[in-house]
């Protein structure tokens, strides 16, 4: 699911929920509609992109508010940046494609890769000519280091260790299991922006490491890659469009407003009405499209491979993307604080739903989660009635890349069908959170 990838339904009325089970009043007013990542019978490997459902009535990812605006004194904390060299790019996958840039893998080389993945790192594996070779996962999400180092051969060359959702892998085992074999360490950081390990700040263990900054901002796009072991300097060779910086102002405004977060800000809707106007008479380059649209579905190969665009690879982050992000990182404490206390209040009331229960229950000190993963029984039948009823919600690893060996790894297939992720970021309310465990909650019972 994704809220940027949204368009507008002129009725204003959303599709009815399946069987009626749920009713689906818009919170936003006008109704906006996206497509459907259902599968036919539930299938979560051949999605139905063609059937519509409401844009989540909650945001998925942060939005820009009068609050994260608002001036106050600057607030620390460890993130990935802290880490050393860094360079700025528009996506994570470009991050991970200049880090094999830069270490020069090699066609015919291996790279090692989770699992339980996002095309987003198989795509620079190909693009370099590279074999990826997927390795087990536990069910805390734990990397299997036996089965890593069962892996390895001549021919391997790196390995993509994932913090996911924002939880730490044992890092300093993955770190002497790369030097031993001589491997270059990539932490993907893509969901854990923030977050210390051993006194040290995320990605520091590694010989790079990637974050996505749009999944903990309001920005519609922007990325990094950081090393502690290299000079990154003079990797940021191209510039952005104007185009595509006043394309990513006017998605930013937008989705405050449609989320109604710009109260405070009301000068914002005129510049919104000015932004798009110009945008509309513009003939600039295409804005980059976020995750979760067709051919991030599809399991055509020829068209989930277009999605890494190899003309983007060297761009950098959006001007107007960095600018903003740099200001709102400054209250980097506090979105910390509210990240830890929205995931420990949805840990609390999700003790009331039956048929759910959270894969990352414990929530360790260091940790900034991204989202809070969910294992729900009977997903493939409850999750169309979730869509409809306009919930937030992410499935990574839903459709893992077809070269995966399904039956060496329980975990990342099991969860692929079973697990879905909903949000915790700093721009959510209590009204926010009790509302998703609540639509939780009635579609849990309706298939009781």
């Amino acid at each position: 699911m994704n809220a940027f990838n949204a368009h507008q339904n002129k009725s204003g009325i959303a599709e009815a929920m399946l069987g009626n089970t749920i009713s689906t009043p818009s919170r936003r007013g006008q109704r906006r509609m996206t497509v459907s990542l259902t599968g036919p019978e539930g299938a979560p490997s051949r999605p139905n992109i063609s059937r519509q459902i409401p844009v989540a009535d909650v945001p998925v990812y942060p939005v820009l508010s009068g609050h994260s605006m608002a001036p106050g004194w600057p607030h620390q904390y460890p993130n990935v940046l802290d880490v050393g060299s860094s360079s700025f790019l528009r996506l994570g996958r470009y991050a991970i494609a200049l880090a094999f840039k830069h270490f020069d893998l090699q066609p015919d080389d291996k790279v090692l890769v989770p699992a339980y993945h996002c095309d987003s790192m198989i795509y620079p594996v190909l693009h370099a000519g590279a074999k990826p070779i997927f390795y087990k996962v536990r069910e805390n999400l734990r990397v299997d280091i036996q089965d890593i180092e069962s892996r390895v051969d001549s021919r391997t060359r790196a390995v993509i260790a994932t913090h996911y959702f924002g939880f730490h892998q044992d890092v300093a085992q993955l770190r002497d299991l790369c030097d031993r074999h001589k491997l270059v360490l990539i932490e993907d950081c893509a969901h854990a922006f923030y977050g210390r390990i051993e006194g040290a700040p995320i990605g520091s263990f590694g010989d790079y490491a990637i974050a996505s900054m749009w999944k903990f901002f309001p920005i519609p796009e922007g990325a990094c890659l950081v090393s502690s072991r290299h000079a990154l300097s003079g990797l940021d060779t191209s510039t952005s469009h104007p185009g595509s910086n006043l394309r990513a102002l006017t998605t930013i405004l937008d989705q405050a407003r449609y989320y109604g977060r710009l109260w405070p800000l009301a000068p914002a809707q005129m510049a919104i009405d000015i932004l798009s106007a110009i945008r509309a008479r513009s003939r600039t380059e295409s804005f980059l499209e976020p995750p979760g649209t067709e051919s991030e579905t599809t399991t055509d190969l020829s068209v989930r491979s277009s999605r890494f665009d190899s003309n983007l690879s060297d761009c950098p982050m959006l001007s107007s993307c960095r600018r903003l992000f740099s200001y709102l990182s400054l209250q980097a404490q506090d979105h910390v604080n509210r990240r830890r206390e929205n995931y420990a209040h949805l840990l609390g009331q999700l003790q009331k739903v039956k048929g759910c229960r959270p894969i990352l229950p414990d929530l360790f000190d260091g940790v900034v989660p991204y989202m809070l993963p969910l294992w729900i029984e009977n997903l493939p039948k409850i999750f169309p009635l979730l869509e409809d009823a306009a919930m937030p919600m992410q499935r990574f690893g839903q459709f893992l890349w077809p070269d995966t060996d399904k039956t060496s790894c329980s975990v990342s297939e099991s969860y692929s069908r079973n697990v879905i992720q909903i949000p915790c970021h700093q721009e959510l309310t209590e009204s926010d959170l009790n509302w998703m465990v609540e639509t939780l909650r009635r579609a849990c019972v309706s298939r009781v």
